[in-house]
């Protein structure tokens, strides 16, 4: 009787293929949601405001009153949205441009990051300029004055 040849199985390789874009672009948004929500939420519930700045110096930030603004816009009172923040219309674009490198986004690379050169410039030289201005007229803990 013949001997039938042995054969060797080797082990199955454990081949790691890389996570997708959308699944890294994903993961990279819950860890900000998560790195910078949570600590927030515990200073907020600890000492009743998230604003370390504002903890520390009584001092309002240039994004004071953002949050606020951006819930009010979503019950759809623009004006409280307005008088919370007068340029609240700038912040989400501001820290989408801001954590978001051109490289995200192959296809339209050159024209985001140009849209993205113009943007955070002009927006930080509006953003310092309304903070000036309600430092200047309401002082620099404008939220108790008005």
């Amino acid at each position: 009787m013949p001997m039938e040849p042995e054969v060797k199985l080797e082990a199955a390789k454990s081949v790691k293929k890389p996570l997708p874009r959308a699944a890294k672009i994903l993961l990279t948004h819950l860890g900000l949601a998560v790195g910078i929500g949570l600590p927030e939420l515990l200073v907020l519930l600890i000492f009743g405001s998230n604003c370390p700045l504002y903890l520390l110096t009584h001092i309002c930030c240039p994004f004071c009153g953002m949050t606020r603004a951006h819930l009010a816009a979503l019950r759809l009172d623009f004006s409280a949205a307005l008088y919370y923040h007068p340029v609240f219309f700038l912040g989400v674009p501001y820290l989408f441009f801001i954590f978001h490198e051109p490289h995200y986004f192959p296809r339209i690379q050159k024209i985001y990051a140009r849209v993205r050169g113009i943007f955070l410039p002009i927006a930080t030289v509006v953003l310092l300029a309304v903070y000036f201005y309600r430092i200047y007229t309401f002082g620099v803990d404008f939220f108790a004055a008005t």
